[in-house]
């Protein structure tokens, strides 16, 4: 199993992300849109968010269900995701993939945030 490290190792996430939407050309930095993510057929956007997560250091086995939660004012996508394991975070794709990031969902609720895969 890995072990969690600090959230700011996100940006792999989304360059892995990036790279499996196949984003060329001129547009080959651009960070997919949640609807370019949502476009993959579950398993496969699962199987994309299971590597992200494994190569950003957070502990994940296999990512079983993956629920696009909206944008927040940025306009950055956010996603809920469980995995086999029993673990769950939010990410949230950023416009700009520096600013992408990781939370442990237990992390969230502890500190007064609501529920994951709680509709917004």
């Amino acid at each position: 199993m890995v072990k969690p490290k600090k959230p700011a190792a996100t940006t792999a996430l989304v360059l892995l992300l990036t790279f499996s939407l196949g984003v060329h050309g001129a547009n080959a930095q651009a960070n997919p849109t949640p609807e370019e993510i949502a476009k993959f057929p579950a398993p496969q956007r699962n199987e994309r968010f299971t590597a992200g997560l494994q190569q950003s250091g957070m502990a994940c086995d296999k990512v079983v269900e993956s629920v696009f939660q909206g944008f927040d004012k940025k306009k950055s996508g956010i996603w809920n995701v469980r995995c086999r394991d029993g673990q769950a975070y939010v990410i949230m794709v950023a416009v700009d993939p520096r600013e992408s990031r990781i939370l442990e969902c237990s992390f969230l609720k502890a500190f007064g945030g609501s529920d994951c895969f709680k509709k917004l």
